[in-house]
């Protein structure tokens, strides 16, 4: 048994986590993390038109999504990761990190 997983389970199971970006880095985040028993958020400024069948699965498994222009606004998740590409200093995720989240 990987501890390392466990610990990082048992760390994220029950908890609000946040994912920004929905895309080929982060979709296996967010499907790992359901299974790990995590209330998971998936924030992208793409809508779910353009998302197309990713965003129905996510719903269908039970993640909640935050869509579009205003989906850095109120980022309240326990733990929050973010899109590889995403710059640490955009003010939402810099008020993210402040309160501890990244």
């Amino acid at each position: 048994m990987n501890t390392k997983l466990e610990l990082f389970k048992q760390s994220v199971c029950g908890k609000s986590v946040g994912v920004i970006g929905i895309g080929i880095s982060n979709t296996p985040l967010i499907k790992m993390l359901v299974k790990m028993g995590a209330n998971v958020t998936a924030r992208d400024k793409k809508t779910a038109d353009i998302l197309g069948d990713i965003a129905q699965e996510l719903q269908s498994i039970g993640v909640k999504t935050v869509l579009g222009e205003e989906y850095l606004s109120n980022i309240t998740e326990d733990i929050v990761f973010k899109t590889p590409g995403m710059r640490i200093d955009t003010p939402e995720l810099l008020g993210a990190k402040k309160e501890g989240l990244l």
